[in-house]
């Protein structure tokens, strides 16, 4: 069923009772334009929000800068539930990429009192959102590059506050748990698990229990590079012991060693080559794609809307690793797209540069999402309706199209188009207008005015509510009338006497004459 939203009206939303007011919805070209914390926390707030805005060398619109406020901004965003927990980790992983270490060290500031106020918060025991939010600070602190820590004092801090509340068994048992984890975490950052050095013998107990969890967390954490790189080996070694793949159980050692230089294990299509792909429906967003038009500056504005809530929204990114499955001759199974190199996963994957998306308006990020340019020019919108009735989104590998997406495309009304005489008592100028209905279910009309064409595309069944005008200027305007003459003057009133009579109000003054 198609969704058909016309004449949308542009809403407001402010951020506090005296904060700044953005629009809704408010895309990553506009949040780019402002790049401030309160901006941030808007945009993410909304349905489908990308996190890739706060990459700061991301291709597509993104924040200018990092600032302690911006930090502060965001814990408070996720702290006000502004913000969903998971799309709040994934936004504070990109930003700390290229963040310097003491920019890195006041935004985990900002995150380690949040966290605080969260261990201390009673409902954390039962209030899932409260959870939610603690475990995505977790994520963070665990998983974040080596190179960024919080200020050690604060560390020290922290450390002594949990020990003294696990002592004096302050906490629940959730919140132990997490406490207990954290403490434990901290440790290992100083070379020691659980009581214990870190030495090889403890990485051979790891291996043979198989604990893939603790050896992924000794890669990320442990402060000895040496260590770090004995524990992702035995971290490739179990999981290419229990991966499906026999091709990868068969040259183990090849495997491992592949992915010890690239932290993945890619295939090349020029070798095997791409037979057809699918995506899994429960992976990938169903949207229809909305165009607002800005005729007189020849742009338009890309939205994304859904049929089970009203409006509209910025259209989502596209994660194709895990819902993309391709079939490539001489592998065994289905492969998806390769994850970061600090996964160092052995699964054979393509690499996300290996895979083209054939949409004017789309373009890859590094860790292989697509995003859509939602401000374009009108040859952009025309590409678009010459499309057919759906936004096409093909994707290809080598050349071969393995999955053609589509979404629901509709061109929102545009306001009359009006030309008016550029002098007042001018006739209105001469337009040529073109309207070409040979790409259903639109028109495409082309008006010439003025030495410039305009294209608008208007849907086939809006097509009689738009209209191309030229009027006639207003005439000059008459000279002013004389001015009337004074009214009469009015009565005096009688005059106050003490101690208490007051005085009375005069008579009413007459009319003026014309």
């Amino acid at each position: 069923m198609r969704l058909h939203l016309l004449a949308l009206p542009l809403v407001s939303a402010a951020l506090g009772a005296c904060g700044p007011v953005f629009p809704v919805p408010f895309t990553a070209g506009q949040l780019a334009a402002d790049s401030s914390g309160p901006a941030l926390v808007h945009f993410l707030g909304q349905p489908d929000a990308s996190p890739a805005v706060c990459d700061l060398q991301n291709r597509g619109p993104h924040l200018a800068g990092f600032t302690d406020a911006i930090g502060r901004d965001l814990a408070d965003g996720l702290a006000d539930a502004k913000i969903p927990p998971e799309l709040f980790r994934r936004c504070v992983d990109a930003l700390m990429k290229h963040l310097t270490p003491p920019q890195g060290a006041e935004l985990l500031a900002a995150l380690g009192r949040s966290y605080r106020q969260l261990l201390r918060d009673g409902a954390i025991e039962t209030n899932r959102a409260r959870q939610a939010q603690l475990e995505a600070l977790h994520r963070i602190y665990l998983e974040r590059h080596a190179r960024l820590a919080p200020p050690a004092r604060l560390v020290t801090e922290w450390v002594t506050e949990l020990q003294a509340a696990l002592t004096r068994k302050r906490l629940g048992p959730y919140a132990t748990r997490q406490a207990e984890d954290l403490l434990a975490t901290v440790q290992l950052e100083r070379g020691s698990w659980l009581g214990r050095p870190v030495d090889e013998r403890m990485l051979d107990q790891l291996h043979a229990k198989g604990d893939e969890a603790t050896l992924k967390r000794f890669v990320a954490r442990l402060p000895d590079v040496a260590q770090r790189m004995q524990a992702g080996r035995r971290l490739i070694r179990l999981r290419i012991a229990a991966s499906p793949f026999k091709e990868l159980r068969e040259n183990a050692a090849a495997v491992e060693e592949t992915v010890m230089r690239q932290g993945r294990n890619p295939v090349v299509p020029a070798t095997h080559t791409p037979l057809g792909g699918e995506l899994l429906p429960d992976r990938i967003p169903v949207r229809g794609v909305l165009v607002r038009q800005n005729v007189l500056e020849q742009s338009i504005s890309l939205f994304g809307y859904s049929g089970d809530r009203p409006g509209v929204s910025v259209l989502p990114e596209l994660r194709l690793r895990g819902a993309l499955q391709i079939r490539l001759r001489g592998v065994s199974l289905p492969v998806t797209l390769c994850g970061p190199p600090r996964e160092l996963d052995p699964t054979p994957c393509v690499l996300a540069s290996e895979v083209k998306l054939r949409n004017p308006t789309a373009y890859l990020d590094e860790d292989g999402a697509f995003h859509f340019n939602e401000h374009v020019t009108t040859q952009h919108a025309l590409l678009l309706a010459q499309g057919g009735a759906d936004f096409h989104l093909p994707i290809t590998l080598a050349g071969k199209v393995l999955v053609d997406l589509r979404w629901p495309l509709w061109f929102e009304r545009p306001a009359d188009l009006v030309f008016v005489g550029q002098v007042p008592g001018a006739t209105g100028p001469n337009l040529v207008v073109g309207a070409d209905n040979r790409f259903p279910p639109r028109v495409i009309y082309s008006v010439a005015a003025g030495g410039i064409t305009y294209v608008v595309v208007v849907e086939s069944a809006d097509a009689a509510g738009f209209h191309v005008d030229s009027r006639g200027s207003p005439g000059y305007p008459g000279e002013p009338g004389n001015p009337g003459h004074a009214g009469a003057r009015g009565v005096d009133g009688t005059g106050a006497s003490c101690p208490s009579s007051p005085g009375t109000s005069g008579g009413a003054g007459g009319s003026g004459g014309p």
